[in-house]
């Protein structure tokens, strides 16, 4: 009667299987490793001429974490008392994102346009917005809806903003999905977002939730010219 076979790694030795983990570990980075590296080699625009591709310590903060149900976080529609702290999550997450890449001076001005009365205003429209709440504070939120240029991409999430001190927690994951799943339910088929090509954190972020680069196209902002790239799903 022939002999029966177990899996291989069934027969580690006890003092080797320390060394096998090890190894494990490793081939789990080397993935990892090569999977920022297909970013940064797909993931490069064309600029003066020149095609350059994004800088090599890219953070990846959202390699590994998956998006889980947490007790402390709450996603759902905004509301008047939420005006405050909208214009406070607007001003840090746009100066953290675009110093440096959008001039100053705009910069400041859409913030300063962007104040109590503005947000409260949106508050109360509420439609195509989602707050999301951390123990009962405001850290981010998403406005979305129909795509604004014609095409196969019919739902579009026009932003998504986290604040500085709960950004790298997987926080966006949730305002992400929340956002696909409710143009799902408008029977929105397909799904682009547009972002400045030289905010690293943002286009890595959604290259990693599936996006892939589909067009662009250049903004003047008083003498400067800024890059868009969008991304898309099917």
């Amino acid at each position: 009667m022939p002999r029966r076979v177990a899996p291989a790694d069934r027969w580690i030795n006890a003092r080797d299987r320390p060394l096998a983990r090890a190894r494990h570990r490793h081939a789990s980075a080397t993935n990892r490793s090569r999977e920022s590296a297909e970013f940064r080699d797909k993931f490069s625009f064309a600029r003066g001429g020149q095609r350059t591709a994004l800088p090599s310590r890219v953070q990846l903060r959202y390699t590994v974490r998956m998006l889980q149900s947490r007790t402390d976080v709450v996603v759902r529609k905004p509301q008047s008392g939420d005006a405050e702290a909208l214009a406070e999550l607007f001003a840090s997450s746009w100066r953290l994102a675009y110093s440096g890449i959008i001039p100053h001076l705009h910069l400041e001005g859409t913030i300063r346009r962007r104040n109590v009365e503005w947000w409260r205003g949106v508050a109360n429209r509420g439609d195509g917005m989602l707050v999301l709440e951390v123990n009962g504070t405001v850290a981010g939120y998403t406005t979305f809806g129909r795509a604004r240029s014609k095409g196969r991409f019919q739902g579009e999430i026009y932003e998504l903003y986290v604040t500085p001190t709960h950004q790298g927690l997987g926080f966006g994951e949730h305002l992400f999905e929340a956002a696909r799943h409710a143009l799902d339910m408008r029977r929105l088929a397909g799904l682009i977002v547009w972002a400045l090509s030289e905010n690293d954190q943002a286009c890595h972020f959604y290259w990693r939730r599936g996006g892939r680069p589909i067009a662009r196209l250049f903004d003047t902002l008083g003498e400067s010219k800024v890059e868009r790239v969008a991304f898309a799903w099917r």
